[in-house]
């Protein structure tokens, strides 16, 4: 930690060097000196502490250029609606006394001139700020999710703290901004990613709207830093759930959230994806056949209907009745909704549901394992692994799972290429074979 004491005779005094390119703002001295009047280093320390960080902030402020600009939305509400020249020159006066502090005329520098010019363009409405279209890029953007807009708004926000004006932005600053953080800070690649998305975004808009002057887009340009360690395709398997622990998830799902309990138990017995019981309609629940139509799936083999087992049957009755809206679990909320209250379609209905079940299998310690991965989706791996050992064929495995039945990596499927899709009788025997009892 920096040492800012100095003992001189019997008192402590602090010190701090000024960064060179700042000196200018402080007539031209290279250290700041203040008499801390005590002569005990351990009341001395913490008031040395304090000043530091106040002249630290200065000193940042300085090189920002957002030191001495906040008179400037008066002045250029002045500039603008003077009703008569006097007024008009007291404004200039107003804004020549603030840019000769930003730019002393007998210590000038070339950054501080840049910052003072910069200041004058403001003032006079000839340089786009960039939180001044803040606004009118939420309006314009309503169909964002209202998080994504939130986190696009801080991001915004953090980078005009650096850089306020549109056209000055440099593919400099722009690389500074994202990638300063990864090297220094150690920052996630993926939360640079989404920083570098919202600002180019923002900046391609604004651009193609005509709102700031003819300019790239320097965020489209900026290349990030790979990810250190990190191999492409190493996505991992799933793992499958031990029955002991299944019943375990079973035990402790709380009273309060049904839709976790139901959700677990159709996934139980269907070996279907999360998001595709989710998506599951009522008009898609045919009682006299037993079977569910799958209609959502990430697959176009994931279409399929679903047979009701007799393990799930009284629940899927149960839920028919119950269900308030269209569809068979009621009670899920979607990821996202556009400022208007309206569902985004492109989003989840299950990640909410699905944050909850890992939050009760982490709580139950049930893990993944160095080479495997465990979530929902290994109730997936798990009707694979109870199927395989039951001797059910693997082109009928493929279909109850919605898999391609020539490119099954869990079963390794060889032969399924020109076989036709098992028929409804032929899946629900194998269904009614998967048992959880430990």
């Amino acid at each position: 930690m920096a040492n800012y004491l100095k003992l001189r005779g019997k008192k402590f005094y602090f010190t701090i060097s000024i960064p060179g390119e700042l000196q200018n703002y402080y007539d031209g001295k290279k250290e700041i000196t203040k008499a801390l009047k005590t002569d005990s280093e351990e009341v001395a320390r913490p008031k040395a502490l304090l000043l530091a960080a106040d002249f630290k902030k200065q000193f940042q402020d300085l090189e920002n250029g957002t030191v001495h600009t906040l008179q400037l939305p008066e002045i250029r509400s002045a500039l603008k609606t003077a009703a008569n020249d006097e007024d008009y020159r007291a404004a200039q006066e107003a804004l020549l006394d603030m840019v000769d502090v930003v730019n002393p005329p007998h210590r000038p520098t070339s950054i501080a001139a840049a910052k003072a010019q910069t200041l004058y363009k403001q003032a006079h409405c000839q340089a786009t700020e960039i939180l001044s279209l803040k606004d009118q890029f939420v309006k314009e953007h309503q169909n964002l999710a209202p998080k994504t807009m939130q986190a696009y708004l801080a991001t915004l926000n953090d980078f005009a703290a650096l850089n306020p004006v549109m056209e000055e932005v440099t593919l400099k600053d722009a690389s500074n901004f994202l990638v300063k953080p990864i090297i220094e800070e150690n920052k996630s690649p993926a939360t640079i990613k989404r920083w570098r998305t919202a600002l180019r975004q923002f900046f391609a808009w604004a651009i193609k709207r005509g709102l700031v002057e003819k300019m790239d887009n320097p965020f489209a340009q900026v290349e990030l830093p790979k990810s250190p360690n990190k191999e492409k395709n190493t996505e991992k398997p799933h793992r499958e759930f031990t029955n002991e622990e299944v019943e375990k998830l079973l035990q402790h799902i709380p009273e309060r959230d049904p839709a976790l309990k139901d959700l677990t138990i159709l996934g139980m017995y269907s070996g279907a994806r999360i998001e595709e019981i989710s998506r599951i309609k009522k008009d898609h629940v045919n009682l006299e056949t037993k079977t569910i139509l799958v209609d959502v799936s990430k697959t176009q083999a994931g279409i399929r209907h679903l047979p009701i087992v007799s393990a799930i049957e009284p629940l899927v009755r149960k839920l028919m009745e119950t269900s308030k809206n269209e569809y068979l679990l009621d009670n899920l909320t979607w990821s996202a909704l556009n400022v208007n209250g309206e569902r985004i379609e492109e989003h989840s209905r299950s990640k909410n549901v699905g944050k909850r079940f890992n939050r009760l299998r982490q709580k139950l310690e049930i893990l993944g394992t160095s080479n495997r991965v465990c979530d929902f989706h290994s109730f997936r791996a798990t009707v694979a692994g109870k199927l395989e050992r039951a001797g059910c064929p693997e082109g009928i495995a493929a279909d109850i799972l919605g898999h391609e039945r020539n490119n099954n990596q869990k079963l390794g499927i060889t032969y399924g290429l020109y076989a036709d899709p098992a028929d409804i009788h032929e899946r629900r025997k194998w269904l009614e074979k998967i048992i959880f009892s430990s």
